[in-house]
């Protein structure tokens, strides 16, 4: 998994920041899962391939 080490703002930035919604379903879900247990299986998961 690559890691953004740039602090220039990507494509994925513009678009979520010219959203006519403001907040979404998926904004809500993202505030409700704690992503960190993921990314560490991920990473540990993907460091072996």
């Amino acid at each position: 998994m690559s890691e953004r080490n740039s602090k220039k703002p990507g494509i994925a930035d513009y678009v979520v920041s010219h959203r006519r919604h403001k907040e979404c379903f998926l904004d809500e879900i993202d505030r409700l899962i704690d992503w960190k247990p993921f990314e560490k299986l991920l990473r540990k998961k993907l460091s072996r391939v």
